[in-house]
């Protein structure tokens, strides 16, 4: 009996690297000079632009990362973000206050905060 496939073997032409332990607090992001692990802490919020979503960070700057806000979310833990909008999602440590329908961060920027979800 012939098998359904053939593996192939390619010639090693790199060492492999071991990461000995990945950071349980992180998640990894495309830069311009490579992909980096940047803590949760350091994320702020995530706001959702049609199939990309954009991470605002701590120090100010932002990120567009080519994936969907809900697939972002998939990675993060629940525990640390929370939807509030469909278009966007926060981090829980850094609200600084809440109200009905907005929520203001410690950085000073204020997030709508949809009718049918709760913080």
């Amino acid at each position: 009996m012939k098998p359904l496939f053939t593996p192939h073997i390619y010639p090693q032409t790199e060492p492999l690297t071991v990461l000995r332990s990945l950071p349980a607090d992180a998640v990894r992001l495309p830069f311009a000079e490579g992909k980096r692990w940047i803590p949760f802490r350091s994320i702020i919020a995530c706001q959702s632009e049609g199939n990309y979503t954009r991470f605002h960070f701590r120090d100010g700057k932002s990120l567009l990362y080519s994936r969907t806000l809900g697939y972002v979310l998939s990675r993060l833990p629940e525990e640390v973000f929370t939807r509030i909008h469909r278009g966007h999602a926060i981090n829980r440590y850094y609200i600084e206050s809440s109200e009905k329908d907005s929520v203001r961060l410690m950085d000073g920027s204020v997030w709508t905060v949809s009718r049918r979800r709760t913080i």
